[in-house]
């Protein structure tokens, strides 16, 4: 789809690999969508927020330069998720 839709290389290549976090050469695009894809999950699965960082291989963290405390930064808190998925289902 990503092809037909004619998406540059790079992001047809991340959408290909976001299930393979081991996936080398190690590209950065593809690396923040495989991390992307695990937090979704983990989301999903209601996993506590303060565990996802165990859940991301070790490669894939040293890769992007992840550590816990610069993911936490990052992670959206739990109103602020649950107001996007009413946003997108309205």
């Amino acid at each position: 789809m990503a092809r037909r839709w004619k998406f540059p290389p790079v992001i047809e290549e991340a959408i290909r690999r976001h299930y393979q976090p081991e996936y080398q050469p190690f590209q950065l695009l593809t690396g923040i969508v495989q991390a992307a894809a695990i937090l979704a999950r983990l989301g999903e699965e209601q996993v506590p927020a303060d565990q996802w960082f165990a859940h991301i291989p070790p490669a894939l963290s040293n890769a992007l330069k992840l550590d816990r405390e610069r993911l936490e930064k990052c992670l959206p808190q739990p109103e602020q998720v649950e107001a996007a998925k009413n946003q997108m289902l309205a």
